[in-house]
């Protein structure tokens, strides 16, 4: 079980949702984007070019939440981990 962020000892919550650019760069095989966007848009987007985001959680998580708990699913085995998918943040 996976949750969102609750400050119960003060802190900050920045909801970066909004944060939806994209660039596919297909020659280096890298997509740049926001953590805004959820998995199955992003595997809508590849698809046109004939490519895929390989984790594949049971849900259809943000971009951000795949990368802060490195979401995996049925095909960890075959395509790793988001984390291990993740060139930068």
């Amino acid at each position: 079980l996976e949750g969102a962020a609750l400050p119960v000892r003060g802190g900050v919550v920045l909801d970066v949702m909004q944060l939806r650019q994209m660039e596919l760069r297909k020659d280096d095989l890298v997509v740049v984007c926001g953590p805004g966007w959820f998995k199955v848009e992003v595997n809508n987007m590849l698809e046109k070019d004939g490519l895929l985001f390989g984790p594949d959680p049971s849900s259809n998580p943000s971009v951000g939440g795949m990368a802060a708990t490195s979401g995996s699913g049925l095909s960890t085995l075959k395509y790793g981990t988001s984390r291990e998918n993740l060139v930068s943040l």
